[in-house]
């Protein structure tokens, strides 16, 4: 079992390096509080939905809960206290957007009327940077263990498939082996029946003749 979710891992490190986190970006954009500085990463082999679910799995470990903002992409959480950012709250905001190969997700975090981005303290962009990198490699690893799973009972399905094919062939076989023999022995009876006809038609003819014979004599009794 270890060397199982040992191989496992290791295929979902290969497939995430394929995909490769990179460090989220700055950027400045819309929210629902006007344009500010915010974050921007991508991560591959999500989708909506799960990265949602996620967030407020992971909101909910700072004690914070996530509202829909009207008329906005945003999802707030209002006074997050994150001991990584120091002691004062935080407000939080959070965009996600579903793209073909993954999320892109834009985060905003408020502390009174700032927003950090690269400007702000060293010690707030590490902690940002890391926590998105984070986040994304867990959702990343998240997904595609999914679909490895999914790839693994279909893979089991095929194996099953393939041992039917197998019993089935087996059985065709023998039911060929069989059949020769039948053939083989029904060829046999068909040279003995042909020589119990030639050895039925002698005796017949002897009986026709014995029959004649019988005939004659009677008619020299009329």
């Amino acid at each position: 079992m270890k060397k199982v979710w040992a191989s496992i891992s290791f295929i979902l490190l290969c497939m995430i390096g394929f995909s490769q986190i990179e460090n989220p970006k700055e950027i400045t954009a819309g929210m629902s509080t006007g344009t500010a500085v915010g974050w921007k990463i991508f991560i591959p082999e999500c989708n909506k939905k799960d990265v949602l679910k996620a967030w407020r799995k992971e909101m909910a470990q700072f004690d914070a809960k996530i509202s829909k903002v009207k008329k906005s992409k945003d999802y707030f959480s209002d006074d997050v206290s994150i001991s990584g950012l120091g002691e004062q709250a935080v407000d939080v905001f959070f965009q996600c957007s579903e793209e073909n190969l993954g999320v892109y997700v834009n985060l905003f975090i408020q502390r009174e009327n700032e927003f950090i981005g690269q400007s702000s303290k060293s010690k707030d962009v590490k902690f940002i940077t890391e926590f998105l990198v984070r986040f994304a490699k867990a959702e990343s690893t998240s997904a595609i263990g999914e679909e490895l799973q999914k790839q693994q009972k279909e893979l089991g399905t095929l194996h099953k498939e393939q041992e039917k094919l197998i019993e089935n062939k087996s059985k065709y076989e023998q039911d060929i082996k069989e059949a020769e023999e039948l053939i083989a022995e029904r060829k046999r009876m068909i040279e003995q029946n042909i020589k119990d006809q030639e050895t039925k038609s002698k005796e017949i003819e002897k009986q026709e003749k014995l029959i004649n014979t019988t005939k004659i004599k009677l008619q020299r009794f009329r």
